[in-house]
């Protein structure tokens, strides 16, 4: 079976990336030809790739200068390049993980069966439009039209995968839907001793990630237990000095945001508490791989990812109310100040989160492959 992903760059450095290739990886090893796409980069991917993998480099630009003329010639020259891959290659599978040029991909004769495999939540795009449409009328006219040219372009494909059952809810339930969550970016016999006087948040710089109200919540941590530390690690994507600012005026002493690191496991296993304050999520991949390493979450109960991966107060504990940073600091100092309640949650973390693993999570894709090659 020749499968093909095709993604942004593999220079970067977020979750899609990181988890696209462990799905890489983990077919190259199992027998698989497996190929990957990349629209823009790739030189120097950010994680590793199985050598057995092949890759296929477009090196299209990004858009620049003058709007219409180079978004234009680039389209024309992704559309170009794709077609010559695929009419060259003759794939089975080619699943999109980068939602670019959709409509033109679904409508490719080359005789691979088409995934469309959605890695943001719906409310994501619901989100933008909000944020940058204050006319409640025109909002609702936005989101209704999005959701019809959405739900059109998803019965396009062969195929359309969501992480979450919610989410696929959000989607109006398409006929060719289906559920399959990520897969855990790593599995490992270790767990945090949870004596640490850290705690770490892991994401993107970004609005989504609601990082503004963590540094609000650890304003009053700090006051409380001035001897604990808050960690970030993330790319900056572009949120990255607001968030800097604010801890500055917030006057913090012991936060740092550092940029995102390719051995995120260590920092998960030296610290004791994971902070998840996401606006909206695809999934929260980062607290399947905070609970591997035994460490206990603290999350927003946003729409989609963190309610199906969290128990609350059983291994883990959920907001309720998104961008409330009075209860998200008052959960936080639970587990700083109960430290047996920290180590119970933590365990039962690690026990539970084992749904997660790629051997269990891959052969769901598998045999999604199978079927649509029937």
């Amino acid at each position: 079976m020749k499968i093909v992903y095709y993604i942004g760059s593999l220079e970067v450095a977020g979750g899609m990336e990181r988890v696209t290739m462990l799905k890489v990886n983990w077919l190259s090893n199992n027998g698989f030809d497996v190929h990957i796409i990349s629209f823009m980069g790739g030189d120097n991917s950010f994680y590793s790739i199985d050598n057995r993998a092949t890759i296929h480099l477009m090196r299209c630009k990004a858009i620049d200068g003058n709007f219409i003329k180079s978004y234009f010639q680039t389209t024309v020259d992704a559309q170009n390049k794709i077609r010559a891959i695929l009419d060259r290659e003759h794939f089975d599978i080619f699943v999109m993980s980068f939602p670019h040029l959709e409509n033109f991909i679904a409508g490719l004769k080359d005789g691979s069966k088409k995934i469309f495999e959605a890695h943001c939540a719906r409310e994501f795009g619901d989100f933008m439009i909000k944020r940058d449409t204050h006319n409640k009328i025109l909002c609702k006219l936005k989101l209704m039209s999005r959701r019809r040219k959405e739900t059109a372009l998803y019965e396009k494909f062969d195929s359309f995968v969501t992480l979450t059952h919610l989410d696929l809810q959000a989607h109006g339930m398409p006929s060719n839907g289906c559920v399959i969550p990520n897969p855990n970016t790593f599995s490992t016999d270790k767990s945090s001793n949870l004596d640490q006087k850290r705690v770490i948040a892991v994401g993107r710089y970004s609005i989504q990630k609601g990082f503004e109200y963590l540094l609000r919540a650890w304003q009053i941590v700090e006051q409380k237990h001035p001897d604990w530390k808050l960690d970030f690690y993330g790319a900056d994507s572009g949120d990255k000095q607001r968030l800097e600012s604010i801890a500055v005026s917030l006057e913090l002493q012991n936060t740092k945001l550092n940029d995102a690191v390719s051995d995120i496991e260590a920092e998960y296993l030296s610290s004791s508490i994971f902070v998840l304050s996401s606006i909206y999520e695809g999934f929260g991949m980062v607290l399947a791989e905070a609970m591997v390493c035994g460490v206990p979450c603290v999350s927003f109960a946003c729409k989609q990812g963190p309610a199906e991966i969290i128990n609350h107060m059983q291994d883990g504990i959920l907001i309720p109310i998104v961008g409330d940073y009075n209860a998200l600091a008052e959960s936080i100092c639970l587990l700083i100040e109960d430290e047996t309640f920290r180590v119970k949650i933590g365990k039962r973390a690690k026990i539970n989160v084992a749904r997660y693993s790629i051997d269990s999570v891959m052969p769901e894709w598998c045999e999604l492959f199978r079927e649509l090659l029937k």
